[in-house]
């Protein structure tokens, strides 16, 4: 469970004892306010007043939280708070370590996450207007069973390398022993496989009854990372409808797909996501996935939205990565 306290205030060296009296309430009735999503709280304001103030919107955290420690290592805009804690009348000193709103789109726990190579890597010439070149995305990858390629997956962590793919892909496999990673659909560097995790409420019958399977996530942790991999950033908030994201085709034809409202495409389920591309223009690879611009960023920085459970033509569904954000954590610490 993660604690928050959502302030709108001016950060200030005079803070604790302001912050004390103007929440004395607050505090004699809880500790830390319990928010149901990082989505509760999400604003832009944030105003660098000069040196040591800054104006806005922050969650913050007791500063051992793993959230914040996330945000820490990855360089966000956090500030160390000190305030005097009134509980039945004794005094107690708390720390609390704030991270900006801004920041909440995603956590960069990964050093250069989203970055693409837009003349590939390494650098060649594109044959054609939207072929992807090779490196261009440096997240994708293809997972191989003995020899013949089962699906893409998207690298979303280093140390431990561990990759996101379905589910319904990892399914039929037995054991690790048999599998391996590549950066490419043909022979190409590759590494072995150590581990694989699905998630515990996937049901493989639901793919059989040609449903849109629930849970459909995996994760793969490779024996070592591959040459010019980058991790993608994963996001905590479900993606800002219209925002500008991209799909990779079959066929290696990067398409600009839309995120509608998700009722003009009977999406109701918050664990799926659907997008829209131009009809017959996109033949879609089990496990690709939804590469969005992260919009709060000062520079382009992709995340990780979605990845590919099912397709009608124009309308591709996705499992929605946010929505599996905890679960995603907790798991890469076991493998």
């Amino acid at each position: 469970m993660y604690w928050f306290i959502f302030l709108i205030l001016a950060v200030r060296p005079d803070f604790s004892k302001g912050l004390n009296n103007a929440m004395k309430d607050f505090f004699d009735s809880m500790t830390i306010a319990n928010a149901t999503s990082v989505e509760d709280f999400k604003c832009r304001d944030i105003q660098l007043v000069d040196e040591t103030a800054f104006e806005g919107c922050y969650s913050c955290y007791r500063c051992e939280n793993e959230r914040y420690i996330a945000h820490s290592r990855a360089g966000s805009f956090t500030r160390n708070l000190r305030f005097s804690k009134m509980t039945n009348g004794n005094c107690a000193t708390e720390n609390l370590c704030c991270v900006s709103q801004s920041a909440f789109t995603s956590v960069r726990t990964q050093h250069d996450c989203g970055k693409i190579n837009r003349e590939g890597r390494p650098r060649s010439v594109r044959p054609a207007l939207r072929h992807v070149l090779p490196g261009q995305y440096p997240w994708r990858v293809w997972i191989y069973a003995d020899g013949d390629k089962k699906c893409v997956g998207t690298y979303i962590n280093f140390n431990p390398d561990v990759l996101v793919t379905t589910a319904s892909c990892m399914s039929y496999i037995q054991n690790s022993d048999a599998l391996t990673v590549r950066v490419d659909r043909d022979d190409s560097a590759e590494t072995a496989v150590t581990n694989f995790i699905l998630h515990p409420d996937f049901h493989l019958n639901q793919v059989e009854a040609y449903k849109t399977p629930k849970n459909n996530i995996a994760l793969v942790k490779m024996e070592s990372k591959l040459p010019n991999l980058r991790p993608i950033c994963i996001p905590e908030a479900r993606v800002d409808i219209g925002s500008p994201c991209v799909v990779v085709s079959a066929d290696n034809i990067y398409i600009n797909a839309i995120v509608p409202v998700q009722e003009k495409c009977q999406n109701t389920d918050p664990a799926i996501l659907c997008a829209m591309v131009p009809p017959k223009d996109y033949t879609p690879e089990d496990g690709s996935g939804l590469f969005c611009v992260d919009q709060n960023a000062s520079e382009s920085i992709y995340l990780l939205h979605g990845i590919m459970v099912d397709n009608d033509d124009h309308v591709i569904k996705y499992l929605n990565i946010s929505h599996y954000d905890s679960w995603i954590t907790e798991q890469i610490k076991s493998l």
